[in-house]
């Protein structure tokens, strides 16, 4: 579809949302229109809370961009791409602020922890080694009690062009993981599963080609299409399985 074609259809769907006053849905166009005047990319990471996400983006920026812990981090929607160096942070209410380098890197990752007097932040770095136009989206978990998180979440997944979505080995198959991935897919999104911290496994307890298995077989019953499984350990590289290394050639792609 080219440019013209697709911003025709823009117009018509936000003329549509406006005559029907769906705020939201307005919103939505509004930003998949401002995302092709910028030419941006976006990888959407998704998931639990504490499922690694953080570490995760942390490690194929190579960088400690993210707050990366035990309990559970990035309340609200981190964004970071490459450019100035700058931080902005977006406030529920009240307008933005932008911190430019050098800055106070621990008060902007405090920020990241603030679901609620924080919505969204936005980091850029000079010396990323990924392209300028690509956008890294580090998401609220889905298992939020706080509907404004889920609802962060949904919207910046909406403009994502590739989503991972992140589970931890413990709660693999969970019926959100499932709803969340299958919705996704049949949404048309690309969608990639990652399953973190298999330093976890036991084979003595279950072979790992057996638990493989019962992972593909379980979002496949859901109707879950995914583009790929990963299983990976992002904390322990040398772990036995672990596809982390396959994992980050695909980002580098």
């Amino acid at each position: 579809m080219n440019k013209e074609l697709l911003e025709n259809k823009l117009i018509a769907a936000y003329e549509y949302f406006k005559n029907i006053n769906h705020t939201r849905n307005m919103n939505h166009v509004r930003h998949l229109s401002q995302k092709l005047n910028d030419k941006k990319y976006g990888i959407a990471f998704a998931g639990h809370f504490s499922a690694g996400k953080s570490r995760l983006i942390n490690s194929f920026l190579g960088d400690n961009i993210l707050p990366s812990s035990p309990i559970p981090t990035s309340a609200n929607l981190v964004k970071v791409y490459k450019g100035e160096d700058y931080a902005r942070v977006f406030f529920s209410k009240g307008k933005p602020r932008k911190y430019l380098a050098p800055y106070d890197y621990e008060l902007v990752k405090s920020y990241c922890r603030d679901g609620d007097a924080v919505s969204c932040i936005e980091l850029s770095y000079s010396n990323l080694h990924i392209p300028e136009g690509v956008e890294i989206m580090d998401t609220p978990g889905i298992d939020s009690a706080d509907d404004a998180h889920r609802m962060v979440t949904e919207d910046a997944i909406h403009l994502a062009d590739i989503i991972f979505y992140v589970m931890d080995y413990n709660h693999v198959q969970s019926e959100l993981n499932f709803s969340f991935t299958r919705d996704l897919t049949k949404a048309g999104k690309e969608v990639y599963l990652v399953i973190n911290q298999i330093d976890k496994h036991r084979d003595n307890e279950l072979s790992f080609d057996t638990f493989k298995n019962s992972v593909y077989k379980a979002f496949e019953g859901w109707g879950v299409k995914a583009k790929g499984i990963y299983f990976i350990s992002a904390k322990y590289l040398d772990a036995a399985h672990n596809q982390y290394d396959e994992l980050m050639a695909l980002l580098e792609d």
